[in-house]
């Protein structure tokens, strides 16, 4: 049902480009002009899930060989990711960096208090676990809350409307999106899981900072793991 809904998503969004390129055929420098758009993100988020997926249930891979597929995977895919979002511009109202990741981590947190510390008791005293799990977050982030995000805020950005309504509306979509893909990706879907999925794409709201999710959600396996 998840993987279905991130095919519907992914037809949605590339429907949704195909008008819009229609809508501006005969200028020539519009439709050349490169720019972010959801159809892409859609692409991308569809393929990351549905590859993780497969790599997990792969039957040659168990242990450290399907953490590591797994972590060579997100890192493939987060590079994509970051070279799509460079076509977009910088997000507006940025909040400084010392705030953002303030936010971050308080919203990483509350929601790590309420995910219950089972899931993550493994990360303690493993430096090599954190890392990795560091370097997974970051590029995992870089799918979720840097590109699909930010593509939904370029398409659902409007003259006419205050810019924190389009923003708000990416994240709540955002929201649903990360989710549906972290229960395609993971199984089962855990509490901890879909909290700090809440918390990552409200820190990303807020700030306008990739960097403010990245930590919500490592703020969160730390709480977990220690408290």
């Amino acid at each position: 049902m998840a993987g279905l809904a991130l095919y519907l998503y992914a037809i949605a969004a590339h429907w949704g480009a195909g008008v819009a390129r229609a809508e501006i055929c005969l200028d020539a420098e519009a439709v050349g002009r490169p720019r972010l758009r959801s159809a892409e993100a859609a692409t991308v988020l569809l393929i990351y899930a549905l590859g993780a997926r497969g790599l997990a249930q792969a039957p040659g891979l168990t242990g450290e060989r399907s953490r590591g597929a797994a972590l060579v995977w997100v890192v493939l895919m987060g590079l994509v990711a970051l070279a799509l979002t460079r076509r977009a511009p910088v997000v507006p109202g940025r909040r400084a960096l010392p705030i953002s990741a303030a936010i971050g981590v308080l919203l990483g947190a509350v929601a790590g208090l309420g995910g219950g510390g089972a899931a993550s008791a493994p990360l303690r005293a493993d430096l090599p676990a954190w890392l990795t799990a560091a370097v997974f977050l970051l590029f995992e982030e870089a799918i979720f809350r840097g590109l699909v995000e930010r593509a939904l805020e370029e398409d659902l950005a409007s003259p006419t409307a205050a810019r924190w309504r389009g923003r708000a509306m990416a994240a709540l979509l955002t929201g649903a999106l990360a989710v549906v893909a972290l229960a395609v990706t993971t199984a089962p879907l855990t509490r901890l899981a879909l909290a700090l999925a809440v918390a990552a794409t409200a820190a990303r709201a807020i700030t306008g900072r990739l960097s403010a999710a990245w930590m919500a959600r490592l703020a969160g396996l730390a709480v977990c793991a220690f408290l």
